[in-house]
Formats: structure tokens, C-alpha cells, sequence
């Protein structure tokens, strides 16, 4: 099972690392082991319109991340 891992900072930003699936966020899948930013997260009208995240979570093969406005956003395979 490939391995991901999320790190979220204070302003919502997300970063991730491992098996990185962006599909869903029109990005595609790599392994890295530098962080990768997520970009929707550091995009000010995304922000605006969407909410900063605050809470995200790494499954499989796909992430799950809340935001500040209760929106739920999803990336990865079957996202």
C-alpha cells in the first residue's frame, strides 16, 4: 500500500510527502520525500471561496482535508 503524509501549517497551507496523489486537484502522482505543497491550499481565491484548512487526513490513496468553512475537499485515487 503506498504511504503518504500530510503536514498542515498555522495558515492552512498543506504539504505532502511519500506517494503524493494530486488527481482531483489537477495534479498527478509522484513519490518524493521533499514535501510537496498542495496548491489549492496557498491559492488566495481558493481560500477565500473555499475556506483555510484545519484539519486533513492521509488514507491509502487519497487525502481528506476540512476547512474553516465546513468544506470538505478530496484528492487522490477514487477522489
Amino acid at each position: 500500500m503506498p504511504l503518504a503524509a500530510a503536514v498542515l501549517l498555522d495558515d492552512g497551507a498543506v504539504f505532502m510527502l511519500g506517494s503524493v496523489h494530486l488527481s482531483g486537484l489537477k495534479g498527478s502522482t509522484l513519490y518524493t520525500d521533499a514535501p510537496v505543497l498542495v496548491p489549492l491550499t496557498r491559492d488566495s481565491k481558493s481560500v477565500e471561496k473555499l475556506g483555510r484548512i484545519i484539519k486533513v487526513s492521509c488514507g491509502g490513496e487519497h487525502t481528506l482535508a476540512l476547512t474553516d468553512y465546513g468544506v470538505l475537499l478530496a484528492w487522490g485515487n477514487g477522489a
